[in-house]
């Protein structure tokens, strides 16, 4: 008897096996085409393109609008009557900054001693160029833009979209290999 359950477990085992690793076995009614696993996985991984394209596309334009009226106000030395971020800083983005100039005013200190728009404390007459976009989520992306004046710097525009419009929600610069973020950098000046 010992035997035959022995012979029965391993009838069940191999029937299991077989059934199991069949690739071409199906629990889909006859007639009825199923995908593999390997299939259905790529499928998730690979975004719409045309909405990524679409939205890259209009970013690009949004973010280098966002520049060329800010630059416009520089040449003509018209920025310091009108508060950019408003304009064009997401809601926390702009708070964090209000926070850090009344903080600034409160101790006589200096946090923020570069122009954020140029990321940089001098300046002539920067030219600026979305050099490209990357979509991070749905409503979420970062343009990489090149500043040029007395040379070029890198910089990432981080955009959300809010409110039905794309607002910037961080500007970072690069430190030597890593990007760093002004909006961690004053995060942790106030204490958040």
């Amino acid at each position: 008897m010992k035997k035959f359950n022995i012979y029965l477990v391993i009838a069940v085992i191999a029937v299991m096996v077989a059934a199991c690793g069949s690739k071409s076995s199906s629990n889909a009614p006859e007639g009825v085409e199923t995908k593999s696993q390997v299939e259905v996985e790529s499928e998730e991984l690979q975004p719409e393109d045309h909405t990524v394209q679409d939205h890259t596309v209009e970013i690009r334009e949004v973010v280098q609008s966002m520049y060329t009226k800010a630059m416009a106000l520089y040449a003509n030395n018209k920025n310091n009557n009108v508060d950019l971020s408003k304009i064009f800083y997401s809601n926390s983005f702009q708070e964090l900054i209000r926070r850090t100039h009344k903080l600034e005013q409160a101790t006589d200190g200096l946090i923020l001693d570069w122009d954020l728009w140029v990321m940089a404390q001098d300046y002539q007459n920067p030219q600026v160029e979305v050099k490209d976009v990357i979509m991070t989520g749905q409503d979420k992306a970062l343009a990489n833009v090149v500043i040029k004046d007395n040379g070029e710097r890198d910089i990432q525009v981080e955009i959300i979209r809010e409110d039905g419009q794309w607002k910037i929600n961080d500007l970072m610069w690069k430190d030597g290999s890593k990007w760093s973020s002004t909006r961690k950098m004053l995060t942790k000046a106030l204490g958040d």
